[in-house]
């Protein structure tokens, strides 16, 4: 019985050893044929007449492939771009998940964060991070790794051809643009992403020479800063004679603008564990407590950004440029132009009506006072609780009525 268990184990060991000779023998371009997982990034290759760069073994390589469940993720707009791709536009594609002349391994990423460069020069940031999960036997989880907020696929990770590695995406890359994060603010399409952000740029260039540190931090290229940018929806909801104030109050203008930057790293959203602060770019010596920035992650679905105590929902994110990372985000971060009792004449009206009835110091103090916290019911929760047999609405606002 013993022989024919050995037997065994050597029959199995002869098959994956052969299997294993058979997979270091193939290039790039065979692996990715091959696997069959990879057809809609081929398209892209043969598209560029660059698949045959990938061939035999002349030059080591690097590629970064995202597989057929990361398009199939993607918004119809972004396939949309991504199938109507040039020739010149999809050499440009490939270039940027490759790099010449590497063998790059997942294990060259010594600490939390590293930064490189693909063959076109675009650069690749590249970060890890540690699941955290908890049982009696104390804290596990797998490493994640990241390139320019894309997913690397753990079990395609580091695989070995003829002529370098590959590694298989979980989430398509935005292609890095050649140029800054201040110039992208006037790109109103971004990799598939179409939201102008021309009104936050030209808030931005209304800063004169004494306050110009901050633009000049999105235009430097030999740096690297994380940059979030409301769109011009969000910059419209401001009404436009606060907007103007603030372009005259350049002191708060010059806060208001830092506190949109991270300076010294690029900064991704899947990577970023809930609520980690970083510092803005406000120069040092200020108030490190009111000069944080916060990614804030409570769920799946969003991702959110607190700094100078706005908060913003990041819309379309991980837009990867020369300098950096450029988040899209629907508020202005650091400007609170609205009093508490504004903002619930806007939102909640139906709560409004009742203030409208309460004492005349409340009502002073939502339109006055400042650090008020206010935890408001809305119009949907007030219908919620009208359909309630034991509830009387007119019942309930006559006796706040009786209150004052």
């Amino acid at each position: 019985m013993g022989r024919v268990n050995r037997s065994f184990v050597l029959v199995i060991f002869i098959v994956l050893f052969t299997e294993f000779c058979i997979a270091q023998d193939q290039d790039i371009k065979q692996t990715l044929e091959n696997n069959g997982n990879f057809t809609r990034f081929l398209q892209i290759l043969r598209k560029a007449q660059l698949d045959q760069e990938f061939a035999g073994s002349r030059t080591k390589l690097t590629l970064f492939a995202f597989q057929n469940s990361a398009y199939d993720q993607l918004s119809l707009e972004r396939r949309r771009k991504i199938d109507q791709l040039s020739q010149i536009d999809a050499q440009t594609f490939i270039r940027a998940h490759t790099m010449f002349k590497r063998e790059f391994q997942l294990d060259n990423i010594n600490g939390a964060y590293l930064e490189d460069k693909s063959m076109n020069g675009r650069p690749l940031y590249f970060s890890k991070k540690t699941e955290s999960n908890f049982n009696f036997q104390g804290t596990f989880g797998a490493t994640l790794y990241y390139v320019n907020g894309a997913q690397i696929n753990n079990h395609y990770k580091n695989k070995y051809c003829r002529n370098g590695y590959l590694h298989g995406l979980l989430d398509v890359m935005h292609v890095p643009i050649a140029d800054s994060a201040y110039m992208y603010l006037s790109q109103d399409n971004k990799d598939g992403v179409n939201e102008p952000t021309r009104l936050f740029k030209k808030l931005v260039d209304s800063l004169t020479l004494s306050y110009y540190d901050p633009v000049l931090a999105m235009q430097k290229i030999d740096t690297t800063l994380t940059l979030f940018v409301p769109s011009d929806k969000a910059m419209s909801k401001i009404p436009s004679t606060y907007r103007d104030r603030l372009e005259r109050e350049e002191e708060t203008l010059y806060k208001v603008v830092y506190a949109h930057i991270i300076p010294g790293q690029a900064v991704f959203t899947e990577p970023t564990v809930h609520n980690h602060g970083f510092r803005d770019g406000y120069p040092a010596g200020s108030n490190t407590k009111d000069n944080r920035v916060i990614i804030r992650k409570p769920n799946l679905d969003h991702v959110y950004v607190n700094s100078l105590r706005v908060t913003a929902e990041i819309t379309n994110g991980n837009l990867t440029c020369r300098n950096g990372v450029v988040h899209i985000i629907d508020k202005l971060l650091g400007y609170v132009f609205y009093s508490v009792r504004e903002e619930i004449s806007k939102y909640a009206r139906q709560f409004d009506q009742i203030i409208n009835r309460a004492n005349p110091d409340i009502v002073k103090g939502l339109t006055e006072q400042s650090q008020t916290t206010v935890f408001v019911p809305t119009d949907e929760a007030f219908q919620n609780i009208a359909n309630l047999p034991w509830i009387d609405l007119n019942t309930m606002n006559q006796n706040i009525t009786n209150m004052n």
